[in-house]
């Protein structure tokens, strides 16, 4: 099985690369990268450092390209990750036409590319494309509830979703895709901006974490390592979920404030969450979503979900021990 990955050189798709090496009926993995501001050097790591050589290391290669230049690709694949995207919200409210470029223009080469020549897509969006709940609601965003994107990055991922579905049908509806919808991502490998890693090096760097409103913010987290995990399942399972499903919300059932995650880390550093945490005025004033939360029954009837629950407060500290020994 030979696989390209758009956007492997980022959080996610660097920590998906890993464990596809890993798997003994993967024989290639090329990631195509443009090397933005969230990229790490993780992916190059593994190819030119004598010193480290995680398992199945002779199968990975890379290329610095945009993947609006795909339709020059030899289609040497059977599957297609995408994950190559603008993601920062803030951005989005500034450089818009980046977000429109890469994920709208990019998704739809790729989704073109892989019709054509029968390759099956998996394709990277994001929860946020359904909105927001509001903070107390008990119900869960499900995969067929009409999308709310309430900002220019989410929006560009709904879009990025229709691009798709337009290709297909100029290829007569053959593709074989699927959409995932994941909650909040945390793990090994993740950009210095976001929210985890803010908070641990504000903590390191005896600064104060500055926190939003009243913290009460609610994410749904799921350790990266689990996201990792169900795409593997989802290219090597005997009867794929890749064109049963259109979509595929991927969550935790792990819903914490934003007070909450910091004082679940600041247990684990052996410190006072209190003397850490500074609120300040949110910048987007009520333009910031207050809840998200998917429901993953779908996911659980393809991949033991339970066993992402049990295990958060493990992985959570296992990040926090990578993210302190590698900043």
């Amino acid at each position: 099985m030979k696989v390209l990955v758009t956007g492997g050189c980022g959080f996610i798709g660097t920590n998906l690369v890993l464990r596809l090496l890993e798997e003994k009926s993967i024989e290639k993995v090329l990631v195509v990268d443009k090397l933005t501001y969230a990229s790490n050097d993780t992916v190059k790591k593994v190819m030119s450092d004598d010193n480290w050589r995680p398992k199945g290391y002779e199968k990975l290669f890379f290329k610095e390209d945009d993947i609006i230049n795909i339709s020059s690709y030899k289609p040497d694949f059977d599957f297609c990750i995408h994950l190559a995207a603008e993601s920062h919200v803030d951005k989005s409210l500034h450089e818009l036409d980046n977000f429109i470029h890469t994920n709208v223009k990019g998704t739809y080469e790729v989704a073109k590319w892989c019709f054509k020549n029968d390759i099956k897509l998996i394709h990277f969006s994001t929860d946020e494309v359904y909105g927001h709940l509001a903070l107390g609601d008990e119900d869960r965003f499900q995969e067929e509830q009409y999308p709310k994107p309430r900002n220019p990055y989410a929006v560009s991922k709904l879009f990025a979703e229709q691009m798709i579905d337009l290709a297909n049908i100029e290829y007569h509806k053959k593709g074989k895709y699927l959409i995932l919808r994941p909650s909040n991502n945390f793990g090994e490998y993740q950009d210095k901006t976001k929210f985890i890693p803010v908070i641990l090096n504000s903590i390191m760097n005896k600064k104060k974490i500055p926190v939003y409103g009243e913290g009460k913010n609610e994410r749904e987290w799921l350790y990266v390592g689990d996201t990792a995990d169900i795409v593997t399942q989802l290219l090597t399972e005997e009867h794929s979920s890749i064109g049963f499903f259109k979509y595929l919300n991927l969550g935790s059932g792990v819903d914490l404030s934003n007070v909450e995650l910091i004082k679940n880390i600041c247990e684990l550093l052996d410190t006072d969450a209190n003397e850490h945490i500074e609120f300040v005025e949110d910048p987007r004033g009520n333009m910031h979503d207050l809840k998200y939360a998917v429901d993953s029954f779908k996911l659980s009837c393809i991949y033991d979900t339970s066993k992402i629950k049990s295990k958060f407060k493990e992985n959570l500290r296992n990040t926090v021990w990578f993210l302190t020994h590698n900043h």
